[in-house]
């Protein structure tokens, strides 16, 4: 096995100045237990996903506000920065 692939399975950085380092990674969220499939709200890590929420085709303020909501960006690029090290800062809101 060659460098590259040896560092992809170890989830480590294989170029540049990080080279070996670990990869810093998001997680996913895991599957529901069969027990829970009818439920309509994930919780992970202490985020939430409510997916209950309907708008009927009249109600059209309603729909827009669920589109404006599901059409933001996960994260808001002004609170996004590089540190002096090159790692990524995301300044929460609240600490």
């Amino acid at each position: 096995m060659n460098t590259h692939q040896g560092h992809s399975v170890q989830y480590r950085i294989a170029v540049g100045q990080n080279t070996g380092k670990k990869v810093f990674a998001l997680s996913t969220l895991p599957p529901l237990p069969e027990d829970t499939k009818g439920e309509i709200l994930g919780k992970v890590a202490g985020f939430s996903l409510h997916a209950g929420v309907i708008a009927k085709a009249y109600e059209r303020s309603k729909l827009e506000r669920l589109c404006r909501y599901i059409s933001r960006p996960a994260v808001s690029l002004q609170r996004l920065s590089l540190t002096e090290t090159g790692n990524i800062r995301y300044e929460l809101k609240a600490p």
